[in-house]
């Protein structure tokens, strides 16, 4: 079996003063993958996300991208770690005053892409990175005359332009119509096939997380009540997700 990309072994956080966010999670993501980390409000989704992209530190419990520590990187290779690694944001984090194109081309171009001979290269990309998520035609239109589908669309676009390993789904289909939803899904699962990213959907909507995960983390109150594949999880009681979403003993 191939080696995990990413794995995270008992995990602890607590902000400031505060109660425990976080208390001896693991997973474990191979390329190629996604895994789904279920929870409600307050279980420490986010949490999680922003210590995987090294914006907190954690307490205790390790974090390794291909076996390395990342508990030991200087911040200059925590800069180089996150362009291995990518985010999707709830609402798309879009710059306004940028076409769609130019969203998406952005980190080319503020990396050394920006001159005028490597500009054809740069659209090619930025087309060939919208066609998979099925918004080349959108790209000279405005983020303002985007759906909020759309919007997350060009997010995962500009993601995708420099190629990360492991890509982050931050609730990226809360707000959307469930038709939009069921699109998006695809496109995460398009992205999957294509470019065998690894990835992480923190969500509550079981609908999303059948749709495109091979594997589960079922979190409350900051600890793993149960992890594995999705086929473990689908063999399981039916009443099994309803108990664990209504705050009952699994």
């Amino acid at each position: 079996m191939e080696a995990p990309l990413l794995e995270v072994e008992d995990l602890h956080f607590a902000y400031e003063e505060g109660s425990p966010v976080l208390e001896g999670v693991g997973l474990t993501v191979r390329r190629g993958e996604t895994l789904a980390v279920l929870g409600g409000s307050g279980s420490g989704k986010s949490t999680l996300l922003r210590l995987l992209m090294g914006f907190e530190t954690p307490e205790r419990g390790s974090i390794r991208l291909e076996g390395r520590d990342v508990g030991s990187l200087r911040p200059s290779e925590w800069v180089a770690l996150r362009r291995r690694m990518g985010m999707v944001f709830q609402e798309g984090a879009l710059f306004d005053s940028l076409t769609v194109g130019e969203n998406v081309g952005y980190y080319l171009l503020e990396h050394g892409m920006d001159n005028p001979r490597d500009l054809p290269e740069v659209e090619r990309r930025v087309r060939e990175t919208l066609r998979l998520v099925g918004l080349e035609s959108s790209i000279d239109r405005m983020p303002s005359e985007l759906s909020g589908g759309m919007r997350r669309r060009v997010s995962a676009a500009r993601t995708l332009i420099y190629s990360p390993d492991l890509i982050l789904y931050d609730e990226p289909t809360t707000g959307l119509d469930p038709a939009t939803c069921e699109n998006f899904c695809a496109v995460m699962n398009d992205i999957k096939r294509e470019r065998h990213a690894a990835g992480i959907l923190v969500t509550h909507n079981l609908d999303d997380a059948w749709a495109v995960a091979d594997h589960f983390v079922l979190l409350r109150a900051g600890r793993c009540l149960w992890k594995g594949p999705a086929a473990a999880l689908k063999a399981m009681p039916g009443d099994t997700l309803m108990k664990f979403f209504r705050g009952e003993d699994l």
